[in-house]
């Protein structure tokens, strides 16, 4: 018997965490009349831990990452250091030429 009330006593202190997190029973009737706004939704979404839910919600993130970076690399060429070192090379040529003759730069 002592053993019993020992482990309420141990097994309290989590179900009081759980508690709190469950909706209170003014908050069930708002969400039954159809109230609850977008906030509580998301928070419910957010904090609920239910797989779909958090399937959803790394599809989202991955969404908001992976369009900019689509975007962003989409017809990108991808050069080699050397083509970059060439191009590189033959630019400073043009503008130490340009220097040297005296000539305005173009603007």
């Amino acid at each position: 018997m002592r053993e019993r009330e020992r482990e309420r006593q141990r097994n309290k202190g989590a179900t009081a965490c759980v508690e709190e997190l469950r909706p209170t029973e003014m908050g069930a009737e708002t969400t039954r009349s159809g109230g609850g706004g977008f906030r509580a939704k998301i928070d419910h979404y957010m904090y609920s831990g239910n797989p779909k839910h958090v399937f959803a919600g790394i599809t989202i993130i991955a969404a908001v990452f992976a369009v900019p970076w689509y975007f962003m690399t989409r017809g990108a060429k991808h050069q080699s250091h050397q083509d970059y070192m060439e191009k590189a090379e033959k630019a400073s040529q043009l503008r130490s030429e340009r220097l040297s003759s005296g000539q305005p730069s173009l603007k």
